[in-house]
């Protein structure tokens, strides 16, 4: 691909390509979502999984996730990521072909959605893995003979001193 000429712009063309970007967006997801459904429809009256493979290849790196999230949610597709292509997914558990909600949700909507639930803030985890680090330093205080810091420590937890004792 050749790297074409950049030019600088006024802000007057600036917000006039911001706005087309935006238009030109909107028009994508939907050809994608489209030509999405109309693949997985194929692959599921022909067996065919060609289809996806090449839309796959087709979009640029921000749409594949999608992809692979959409035509693993509605239908007995695998993805195949050494080879880059989509197969059928043969074992049991896998999923039902579901036309009707591939029709009702984007592959931009399940990225979205994935992108979500990875940034969600866990504070019970977040909590557990913490209470975790002071226990480690607790018994580590407590076996270099500290006991008032191993005590400190583990009062900081809400724990009783049973981690320092174990430990001595």
């Amino acid at each position: 691909m050749s790297k074409k000429h950049l030019r600088a712009l006024t802000i007057p063309e600036t917000t006039k390509l911001i706005k087309s970007i935006g238009g030109r967006s909107r028009v994508l997801v939907h050809d994608i979502h489209e030509a999405a459904l109309n693949s997985l429809a194929h692959a599921e009256q022909h067996g065919n999984f060609t289809l996806m493979t090449n839309l796959y290849r087709a979009v640029s790196n921000g749409h594949k996730s999608g992809l692979v999230l959409y035509f693993r949610a509605f239908g007995p597709v695998k993805f195949v990521k050494a080879d880059k292509e989509f197969r059928k997914d043969k074992t049991p558990n896998a999923t039902a072909w579901d036309l009707v909600q591939a029709a009702e949700t984007s592959p931009d909507d399940l990225d979205r959605e994935l992108h979500a639930k990875q940034t969600e803030f866990d504070a019970a985890k977040q909590m557990q893995q913490i209470k975790g680090y002071l226990q480690r330093q607790a018994v580590a205080a407590s076996e270099a003979g500290d006991t008032d810091q191993a005590n400190a420590i583990i009062a900081m937890t809400g724990e009783s001193s049973h981690y320092h004792e174990a430990a001595a």
